[in-house]
């Protein structure tokens, strides 16, 4: 089965979502088998 992808785009001047989701690193790494992030 295909991994499925999983993206984030930058809406506006402030990079806290992208921050946020980066804090999410131990669990990413459990669903590093089944996504792939681009």
């Amino acid at each position: 089965m295909a991994k499925v992808k999983v993206a984030t785009a930058w809406l506006d001047c402030c990079s806290g979502c992208h921050m946020s989701f980066l804090d999410l690193d131990e669990a990413l790494i459990g669903l590093a088998d089944v996504i792939e992030i681009t």
